[in-house]
């Protein structure tokens, strides 16, 4: 009896593993009215700005998924009995968000992913795009250091280097050939010349920056890092480098926003062994079962998931 428990152990101990990998039901996730005053004193129209308010497992973690949201974009803890709306009552303050809207780019029973996008107005109007992924074993909010081995960070970092250089490249090849072009007509007006030769003299500024950074320390890889946004997306994991202009220059910045995405089993050398479970459903499932590694201080405010990337002034 003894002999064959022994032996029947391993087998045991793979199945269960098996079924810890296994996804929980998907979250609830239902929209609520933020209300308020805009900039200008006058009531946000119902529909402008919206929360998600997340129901997953029990109460407990739905709170902790919860308060991370509303932390993160109001400064308050989630509403304890939410009704159809929130407002001042809840502690919320607009603080120049003149419209803001939500999507679910995963919800499968191992991950939640939560994309915002927001538009902010104060002297000028400034759009943001933040992306927020949680375990839905644990609620915890999922930062780049619980998921990546330092090593795939730095690499991910130079695969962006690359992916912005090509993009600045090849955006610079286009406006010359396109200022080249019209150079060459009599009745080219000298706005759209200057309009050309403008784009032009950013893609080449964009496109040198990127060069000079080819040659980056260990450190100042992973601190590039650490200024990307995050989406952990159903199909592909998406990896996302704010521009390189500058408010004033962002109607010449046909490239905008540069983003790398990876299928997960091109990602899956990059992962730690909690990333691999819990992102492709491989690897050593306790790493699931634990809620992850133990997190360490962050290094910087930028590396939180939906921290906002700065760029070029």
């Amino acid at each position: 009896m003894t002999g064959r428990f022994v032996r029947r152990a391993p087998m045991l101990l793979l199945l269960a593993c098996a079924g810890l990998a296994q996804a929980a039901a998907p979250a609830l996730v239902r929209s609520l009215a933020v209300q308020g005053k805009s900039a200008d004193g006058q009531p946000v129209a119902a529909g402008d700005i919206v929360m998600p308010l997340v129901q997953a497992g029990d109460a407990a973690l739905s709170a902790k998924i919860n308060d991370k949201l509303f932390l993160s974009l109001f400064g308050v803890l989630s509403p304890k009995t939410p009704g159809k709306s929130v407002g001042a009552a809840d502690g919320i303050a607009l603080d120049g968000i003149a419209a803001q809207s939500f999507a679910v780019g995963r919800n499968d029973g191992r991950i939640l992913t939560i994309a915002f996008n927001s538009e902010f107005c104060g002297a000028y109007c400034e759009s943001s795009r933040q992306y927020y992924s949680f375990d839905l074993a644990s609620g915890r909010s999922l930062q780049a250091e619980d998921i990546f081995t330092l090593a795939g960070m730095r690499e991910l970092a130079r695969q962006m280097r690359k992916q912005r250089l090509a993009s600045y490249r090849d955006e610079l090849a286009r406006q010359q050939s396109a200022l080249n072009a019209l150079r060459k007509k009599k009745n080219a007006s000298k706005d759209d010349i200057d309009d050309l030769e403008q784009r032009v003299a950013l893609n080449a500024e964009c496109a040198d920056k990127e060069n000079q950074a080819a040659t980056q320390s260990d450190a100042d890889l992973l601190a590039a890092f650490r200024t990307y946004q995050l989406e952990a997306a159903s199909q592909k994991y998406a990896i996302y480098s704010e521009r390189c202009s500058s408010h004033a220059e962002q109607a010449l910045d046909d490239v905008g926003t540069v983003k790398l995405a990876l299928s997960y089993a091109e990602l899956a050398p990059r992962l730690n062994d909690y990333g691999k479970a819990l992102l492709a459903g491989s690897g050593p499932a306790a790493a699931v079962r634990r809620g992850g590694p133990a997190r360490r201080p962050a290094r910087s405010a930028a590396g939180a998931a939906g921290a906002s990337p700065s760029t070029r002034r």
